[in-house]
């Protein structure tokens, strides 16, 4: 507000929620070594290289170093761990110098393969690193043209100073803005965590004895989006469960597949499960049900009618409620789940 309360303006900060994909802040080393997951190359031989510095740090306690004073270029390689890129991935991290007379020059290379130093052939920037105060470096990973979503990388930070003092990394990160997340925070089956469930990990095996088809559930890292279901109809069989980010730029699809013991044979439900008439009008028969449970969903996945513990041979339901177009049903039963897609037409 102005002085003379004429003007008013307002200034709004917009913050984004950021998944992390990778972080460290160099505070898990032991004494002078930085933590173990980190490759270190001194390829100049002078024995100075990055090591866990103590008392500097942006946040907390330590930072990585690298420090050499000489008139013979460093060669100083720090190397990530590997990291699976997501679409909209994001690098950050914080560098300072050790005094402004002696700038330092770092090159941020990415490898899509391993740690081999030839294969860092991915540059995202050269940088000149001048400043006794931190300084943010940011890049989008997946917004480079030779980096797509999928890609397993690793990233190096190389130091290549002449006369120079040391210099200072601290808070590296890797990560995606939340609404360009659609990755799952945890998937269930019957209610317990896969086995090795992984954000990253797009598919599974799990063998069921039984021939009920399991109750698959998940949750997406952004709490915002519901993931898609679509239940296997027997087993063997899979079951997919589909999330779209936010801003719906990005689908990923992760698979179950489950499989019986060598030898089980299981009931073929769908030639014992009937369904008539093709197209419906205001009546179904649904045949050879026994304790069944049906849910009929419309296309956008909202439960629109549901009967419980059916019992018949021939069962007949009532839809003339529902208006004309495409819908799922599911038939729960002890032997196992069946999907069918019925269309009203009047």
């Amino acid at each position: 507000v102005s002085e003379d309360q004429s003007t008013t303006l307002t200034y709004t900060i917009n913050f984004k929620i950021l998944v992390p994909l990778f972080n460290d802040g160099f505070e898990t080393g032991i004494l002078e070594d930085l933590p173990e997951d980190w490759i270190i190359y001194d390829t100049d031989n002078d024995e100075l290289t990055w090591y866990r510095s103590v008392g500097e740090a942006l946040t907390d306690s330590s930072s990585a170093a690298c420090y050499s004073y000489t008139s013979v270029p460093s060669d100083d390689w720090l190397i990530s761990p590997s990291i699976y890129l997501r679409e909209g991935t994001k690098l950050v991290f914080f560098a300072r110098v050790g005094g402004t007379a002696w700038p330092e020059e770092i090159s941020v290379l990415v490898s899509r393969s391993d740690t081999l130093m030839e294969n860092f052939d991915v540059v995202l920037d050269s940088i000149t690193v001048t400043k006794l105060a931190y300084q943010k470096y940011e890049y989008y990973l997946t917004a480079h043209d030779s980096l797509s979503a999928g890609d397993k990388v690793h990233i190096a930070l190389k130091r290549f100073s002449t006369y120079a003092w040391y210099v200072l990394i601290d808070d590296f990160w890797v990560g995606v803005p939340l609404e360009k997340s659609a990755t799952l925070s945890d998937l269930l089956v019957d209610a317990v965590t896969v086995s090795g469930f992984h954000p990253d990990t797009l598919e599974y095996t799990v063998e069921i004895s039984g021939g009920l088809v399991p109750a698959v559930t998940a949750s997406a890292t952004n709490t915002a989006v519901t993931p898609t279901i679509t239940d296997a109809t027997a087993i063997p069989g899979s079951t997919t469960v589909e999330v779209t980010s936010e801003d719906a730029t990005v689908t990923i699809t992760y698979t179950i597949n489950f499989t019986a013991p060598a030898g089980t044979n299981f009931p073929d439900m769908n030639n014992e499960i009937k369904i008539y008439p093709v197209p419906a009008f205001d009546f179904i028969t649904i045949s050879n049900l026994e304790s069944a449970d049906v849910y009929v969903y419309d296309m956008l996945g909202k439960l629109v009618k549901v009967e419980y513990n059916l019992n018949s041979s021939v069962t007949r339901l009532n839809i003339s409620d529902l208006e004309e177009g495409l819908y799922l049903i599911k038939i729960k039963t002890s032997k196992g789940i069946i999907n069918r897609k019925m269309n009203i037409a009047r």
